[in-house]
């Protein structure tokens, strides 16, 4: 299911470059505006259940072929209440490589594109594009639960019981978005992402594995492998190095 979704994805970023090669471009005045080499700042990803720092980079092949690659650490940030006993010590890291194809200039005046971004059919700071993720993340916390246990003999007893879990997750989105000039070496890029994603949840050794009961929320913690549509939104701050 992953590779399939792959596939797709790929073959609409080689059937958008088919289609280009095709064109015959018109000649076209409009200043560009995508930095040759930038790097980046996710504040997005400060957001949500694991809160990360993430940086990135992204180099601009030709005109309008570019490709950026991310890392991110997970922040020991408790960002709900029951983070205390449900998800302490966070660590682990978000990746992902992305291929983008940024919109020729004269393909903003054809179509829909001039009616969602370019009114005035000249416009220097605001590029769209279409692009194929790659993701990868992986992310461990502990948990504490208390556990009931039969002894034997009608003996029970109780135990505090802490263990780790790892979330694995990666796949392949496809990606709209848009990057804008702020100010001279200052842009600002957004993005959304749909996809797919295979959804790896592992508990270690010390889960108890034969018990009576457990006690606490019910969050997932048994061992789990799974395919899920996948959802991203992101907000960076792009910073140019080289025009």
């Amino acid at each position: 299911m992953i590779r399939k979704t792959v596939l797709i994805c790929a073959g609409i970023v080689l059937l958008l470059l088919k289609a280009e090669a095709q064109y015959i471009a018109e000649e076209d005045t409009t200043e560009r505006v995508i930095p040759k080499l930038s790097v980046k700042y996710f504040p997005s990803h400060l957001l949500g259940h694991f809160p990360s720092n993430v940086i990135g980079a992204e180099y601009l092949f030709n005109s309008n072929i570019a490709l950026e690659a991310r890392y991110g650490w997970i922040k020991d940030e408790l960002v709900y209440d029951y983070d205390e006993t449900y998800y302490r010590n966070k660590s682990g890291f978000k990746s992902s490589v992305v291929l983008k194809r940024y919109f020729k200039d004269y393909e903003l005046k054809d179509g829909l594109f001039p009616f969602l971004f370019n009114f005035n059919r000249k416009n220097e700071t605001f590029v769209p594009y279409l692009a194929t993720e790659l993701f990868y993340n992986n992310i461990q916390y502990d948990r504490e639960r208390t556990y009931k246990f039969d002894c034997g003999d009608g003996c029970d007893y109780y135990s505090e019981i802490e263990y780790g879990l790892e979330r694995k997750v990666y796949g392949a989105r496809l990606q709209i978005g848009f990057i804008s000039q702020i100010f001279k070496p200052i842009f600002l890029e957004g993005s959304f992402a749909f996809g797919l994603m295979v959804y790896d949840l592992i508990a270690d050794e010390r889960k108890p594995v034969e018990f009576e009961r457990q006690y606490g929320y019910l969050f997932d913690e048994n061992d789990l492998h799974t395919i899920l549509p996948t959802l991203d939104l992101n907000l960076k701050l792009v910073f140019r190095i080289l025009q």
